[in-house]
């Protein structure tokens, strides 16, 4: 069985189905010019026995059989009847559910991913609400782009009147964008309406609404003439349209059907007023991306269109072209990790990165991968995150001392410029990350005795490690604390300490962190801001692409004049992959503050160096107090050395 049978056999209405397939044929039929074969092919089907004796007869009873499909709101079998396959696709899933929304509803959004054809399905089913009464119809549609209004909205619409098995006598206006049926009154007919992008109300689409104009009673619609709103792109309207909704908004008769209007775009921002009234009753809680698909909100009817449901994303296969494929699915991606591309238009979802800020910006971080050129003594630092969270537990190994510049990742050597006097050099207290490991012990005793044997092995002393004794990790810093020495807990839950991030804060990290998380958080992100240059990724360190997924995604908020940076827990529900490394990561980071080593600064007067010239070089002598041998595995080997010749280059 092929992958498109298979895909066919999960279809929730095989009936349905089976008549979209048959009435394909009876297209086929007709446009090769048999009219009298598709008519008895439809005969068959439809088991009447009227006679069609001639091509004219035939051609008179397939359209009649397709005006009674419009008739009977069946829309879906219609459109297999009037166009091809290769211009109107009915099979996938999800153009059934937007044709059932449609049918059902007045007020409808579709939000959705791209390639889901949310604004050609819409525009495919007012075409055929037009051709079931085109005397008595009016569609408008509208977007704030030109070039969308006229090369997708319109084009489309032109293509499905001019491709149909059923052409209307219709007078196209291409510079209006207009078309108008023969003999027509001016309120019918398809038009199009541009927006611009300002504010306040544009009265565009005032006085839309249905009119007692019929000259004979329609069946379901009475004496009322139909009309149908199309707007693409709502997410670049400006909230004055919202306004001038009203007005055709008022004249709905809910069931009736008189009046449609329908609204499209992808949710790229929360703050978005089409976004924000298809808000869910909960809100956009992330927890529901895989499960919530269709609701009520502020009077209209949502339908979310998400990529992951789509046959060509869940098959890994392109069967049906012109939609959204796995190639462009996962191409919204970066190194594996969602991106705000991805929820908007993979998942048809408004990005949580669009109304959070981020702990560490990418930029910041890239311009921080870079290793230290080390002045003196360094002290290693090791931080170690026990959560245990998907059975993984994790240290992260560094160093701390006194750097004169740092080597970027192509090996380009740069220098700490004074920032009182930018024509001198300055040295800086700074921190690198230099290496992730992870635990392969899974008990407690197991992961406390393979910190200790990592530690020891890299000269990193039990007082400069910092380590999570939250749940299981209490029992690891324990068992370290009476068998080894004075590891540093913390509890990620407690509050903020008194102490400074940066030499010249005026207030503490209580005042300006709301917890233990918040505040070791934030001190890498006040570290690794380029006019600190504290904190450095060695580019040598493996899985560093893991930390900056991490930290770069890691969100916060204000918390009235404090900072609250989300738990993990939190961070789980929109990214599928454990923080861990970035945990332990800015545990490392909290060694130096905790043990009372000089912070970073903007102006870092602690580490002043003084300049020697002689014969053999440049010397600097630094004036920092380090006393403690660097790690033996350190790139930079100072070890016990209190005076350092550097390179000349380096003393230009």
């Amino acid at each position: 069985m092929d992958l498109l049978q298979t895909i066919l056999d999960e279809y929730p209405d095989k009936e349905l189905l089976a008549r979209i397939d048959w009435l394909a044929e009876v297209r086929e039929q007709c446009v090769a010019g048999n009219w009298k074969a598709g008519a008895k092919l439809l005969q068959m089907g439809a088991k009447t026995n009227k006679q069609v004796r001639s091509e004219e007869q035939a051609q008179k009873f397939v359209h009649d059989f397709f005006i009674d499909l419009l008739e009977a709101d069946d829309y879906l079998e219609a459109s297999a009847l009037a166009w091809s396959r290769g211009l109107f696709e009915q099979r996938p899933l999800v153009v059934k559910r937007v044709f059932d929304a449609l049918k059902h509803e007045d007020l409808i959004i579709l939000l959705g991913a791209s390639g889901q054809t949310k604004t050609y399905s819409a525009a495919a089913f007012c075409s055929l609400d037009f051709m079931r009464d085109p005397q008595n119809t009016s569609v408008k549609f509208g977007s704030v782009n030109d070039t969308n209004l006229k090369g997708n909205l319109w084009s489309n619409l032109k293509t499905f009147q001019e491709q149909t098995l059923f052409p209307l006598d219709l007078y196209p206006n291409e510079t209006r964008m207009r078309m108008r049926p023969l003999n027509a009154r001016p309120d019918c007919g398809i038009d199009a309406v541009l927006f611009s992008k300002q504010r306040d109300s544009t009265g565009k689409i005032k006085g839309f609404h249905p009119k007692p104009f019929r000259l004979k009673k329609h069946p379901k619609y009475g004496d009322l003439t139909v009309v149908r709103i199309l707007l693409d792109e709502t997410q670049e309207l400006s909230p004055g349209v919202q306004s001038d909704l009203g007005s055709p908004m008022s004249t709905i008769d809910r069931g009736a059907g008189h009046m449609k209007i329908i609204l499209t775009g992808n949710p790229i921002d929360e703050g978005k007023w089409v976004v924000q009234m298809a808000q869910p009753p909960g809100g956009w809680e992330e927890s529901k991306i895989d499960s919530l698909k269709e609701w009520k909100a502020n009077g209209w009817h949502v339908l979310r269109l998400d990529g992951a449901d789509f046959e060509n994303v869940r098959f890994n296969k392109t069967i049906f072209p012109g939609f959204l494929t796995r190639q462009a699915y996962d191409a919204y991606m970066h190194d594996g990790m969602p991106t705000p591309n991805w929820y908007i238009f993979a998942r048809g979802w408004p990005p949580p990165g669009r109304a959070k800020e981020t702990v560490v910006p990418s930029t910041w971080f890239d311009h921080a991968k870079a290793e230290p050129i080390f002045l003196g003594a360094t002290r290693g630092i090791l931080g170690a995150d026990l959560a245990f969270i998907n059975d993984k537990a994790m240290i992260a190994v560094g160093r701390y001392g006194t750097a004169t510049g740092w080597l970027d990742w192509e090996g380009n050597e740069h220098r700490f410029a004074s920032r009182k006097n930018p024509n001198q050099f300055e040295a800086r207290h700074c921190s690198v990350l230099d290496r992730l490991i992870q635990i392969k012990a899974t008990d407690n005793h197991g992961v406390a005795e393979e910190i200790k044997q990592w530690a020891e092995s890299l000269d990193i002393e039990p007082n400069h490690c910092v380590m999570d004794m939250t749940g299981n990790g209490f029992g690891v810093v324990s068992h370290l604390q009476k068998f080894w020495g004075a590891v540093e807990g913390v509890h990620w839950k407690e509050s903020a300490t008194k102490g400074k991030i940066l030499v010249e804060d005026k207030f503490p990290a209580d005042e300006q962190a709301k917890n233990k998380i918040s505040e070791m958080y934030w001190t890498v992100r006040r570290w690794i801001d380029p006019r600190v240059r504290g904190f450095f990724i060695n580019p040598n360190c493996e899985n560093w692409q893991a930390v900056r997924r991490q930290l770069t995604t890691r969100a916060y908020k204000p918390d009235g004049v404090k900072v609250l940076v989300e738990s993990k827990e939190e961070y789980l529900k929109r990214f599928p992959i454990s923080p861990d490394e970035a945990d332990a990561t800015v545990m490392m980071c909290l060694a130096p503050r905790v043990r009372g080593l000089q912070l970073p600064a903007l102006v870092d007067e602690e580490a002043r160096v003084s300049r020697i010239t002689s014969k053999e070089g440049t010397k600097y002598r630094t004036s920092d107090r380090a006393d403690s041998k660097s790690p033996a595995w350190a790139s930079t080997q100072m070890a016990g050395v209190k005076e350092v010749r550097l390179p000349t280059q380096l003393s230009r």
